[in-house]
């Protein structure tokens, strides 16, 4: 019988409540019990494949759902958007997809949002947007660009539908590689201390109700079975733990399958070390892998879930499908 692919459910920060959790539980049930999934990790581990995936998981659920990530300047084409045919995700909401909708995150987006709301005056928003002195200074003033995407991502957490209901059922952020993603959880923590009251500090403090709130927001970190990408996976978590961000769980993407029991392998690995035989590689994969997870079982407390790599045109398909299977007996 194959082992389980899946860590104990029930190894999970103890912010979350108990009750959401039961043995038939994957981590795709997981994360559906907030509305803003944070998906992160190191550059080259495939999270932005893993957010696509996880919107079609989440779309064939019934579930309205919103993929975004974080626009740079210059940038002319988004590999999140590639996935669903584009160059780039569009600027405004746009259906992606039956029940995907996506759209951009942008810094200046995000400051005439507030700038609306604090000033209450389109013209004089567009004045002062308009002009390039104001311009250059929120581009290079520190934390600046930061607080526009979190009052973007904030405003699109906030939007509502004609019926009162929100827009989006859940939104799925790919969040930049590991430094940045822990500058924009951390940012919270870093304004309150320059602005203890006023618009900026509302804003903030409506953000911390919506984005530290484990019931509202969760991270999912994706990961390679490998020591250096596990090591840095431990560090990011306890980097998001510090910014009071909830993690859902782990994704350990593109693991070479193990279908050998312990006894089999020791048998092939005898054999193989007599030479460079076909197959010695793979093998040597399949053991630091499960090295890797075993590693992450016990030093992380989170769900994880094992994902094989994949031969197939439709990747996206097939990681949506292994995201949202039952855990193997």
């Amino acid at each position: 019988m194959r082992r389980s692919i899946d860590a104990p459910l029930k190894r999970v920060d103890k912010r979350l409540p108990a009750a959401k959790i039961s043995v038939s539980s994957t981590v795709l049930d997981f994360a559906l019990a907030a509305r803003v999934i944070f998906v992160t990790g190191k550059g080259g581990v495939g999270k932005t494949t893993v957010v696509a995936a996880l919107a079609r998981a989440i779309a064939a659920r019934g579930h309205r759902a919103l993929v975004t990530e974080i626009g740079i300047p210059g940038d002319d084409y988004s590999p999140l958007a590639g996935l669903f045919g584009r160059h780039q995700l569009p600027r405004e909401e746009t259906l992606l997809l039956p029940n995907i909708h996506g759209v951009i995150l942008l810094a200046q987006v995000g400051q005439e949002l507030f700038a609306a709301r604090t000033l209450r005056s389109k013209r004089l928003v567009r004045r002062i947007f308009d002009s390039d002195a104001i311009q250059g200074f929120l581009r290079f003033a520190p934390s600046c660009r930061e607080l526009g995407i979190y009052y973007h991502l904030l405003s699109l957490v906030q939007k509502q539908d004609d019926s009162g209901r929100a827009r989006y059922d859940k939104i799925i952020v790919d969040m930049p590689a590991t430094g940045h993603a822990l500058a924009l959880t951390s940012l919270p923590k870093v304004i309150k201390k320059l602005f203890q009251r006023g618009p900026i500090a509302r804003v903030i403090e409506e953000g911390q109700r919506c984005f530290n709130d484990p019931q509202m927001t969760r991270a999912l970190v994706v990961t390679l079975a490998d020591q250096l990408p596990v090591s840095e996976t431990i560090e990011l978590i306890a980097g998001l733990e510090q910014s009071d961000t909830a993690v859902g769980g782990i994704f350990v993407n593109r693991v070479t399958e193990n279908l050998f029991t312990h006894q089999e392998a020791e048998l092939l690995r005898a054999a193989l070390s007599n030479g460079q035989l076909l197959g010695a590689e793979t093998l040597d994969r399949i053991g630091k892998a499960s090295r890797a997870i075993a590693r992450l079982r016990a030093d992380t407390r989170y769900p994880i879930r094992v994902v094989p790599e994949f031969a197939t045109a439709d990747l996206v398909a097939q990681i949506a499908a292994a995201i949202d299977g039952e855990p193997t007996a």
